[in-house]
């Protein structure tokens, strides 16, 4: 998944990040995987050019600006932006505890949150940089 990374110009400008994450998470440094990859997947959406780039929500504007894409199945775009808009983007109450095992980018990235550090979390993150990643494929290939 990762060596894909490579043909996205954004993401291979932050190859040693990329590099890094992979072998954090195969030495099971999962807390140092997810805080290194969320940006990247805010980042990259914000480059895809399809919201203002201040925002701090690209992924999720991002996401739903392509599910009406002709090469999104529309069940696949549905299913993401559900994960995204439930989990990833939810919005979050910091006085109440967070459920266990949540992956919230609010609560890791404002530091809410120290047990989000789960293999199970850190493929998350990976499955998020790559989605965003497919979006950028499939926006780029039409300007091309």
């Amino acid at each position: 998944m990762v060596r894909n990374w490579n043909q996205i110009p954004y993401l291979m400008s932050r190859k040693n990040i990329c590099s890094e994450a992979v072998k954090a998470y195969q030495i099971g440094l999962y807390n140092l995987v997810i805080p290194a990859l969320l940006p990247l997947a805010e980042g990259l959406a914000s480059e895809i050019g399809l919201c203002d780039p201040r925002r701090t929500d690209a992924v999720k504007l991002v996401s739903k600006a392509q599910m009406t894409h002709p090469s999104t199945d529309i069940d696949f775009g549905a299913a993401t932006m559900e994960v995204l808009e439930r989990s990833y983007y939810g919005a979050q109450d910091f006085s109440k505890p967070a459920a266990p095992e949540q992956f919230n980018r609010h609560r890791i990235l404002h530091g809410r949150v120290t047990d989000y550090g789960t293999a199970a979390n850190s493929i998350r993150a990976f499955l998020l940089v790559d989605t965003v990643a497919d979006i950028w494929r499939r926006l780029s290939k039409e300007a091309l």
